[in-house]
């Protein structure tokens, strides 16, 4: 997976940039994912692939996005007192 977008051309041949989601948009790429939850991209990948943060999948799964709101309810998940 590449969290780097890449060129695309369009139906007359120019180049349109990839799609990003939007700053402060609901979706967000992993790296950001990993800023706004303060975890390593090593950590968020495995709770990825530990089914304990789900992933979204566009365009036939090119790419991966994740919801802010699932950071969110694992925040939640995670809380305890002592």
């Amino acid at each position: 997976m590449n969290d780097h977008a890449t060129e695309q051309r369009g139906p007359d041949g120019t180049e349109k940039p990839a799609r990003r989601p939007v700053p402060g948009g609901r979706l967000l790429t992993l790296l950001q994912a990993c800023a706004y939850i303060g975890l390593s991209e090593w950590k968020v990948r495995s709770l990825i692939h530990g089914g304990q943060l789900p992933i979204v999948e566009l365009n036939g799964g090119e790419k991966w996005w994740i919801d802010r709101r699932d950071l969110d309810a694992l925040i939640d998940r995670s809380k305890r007192l002592l």
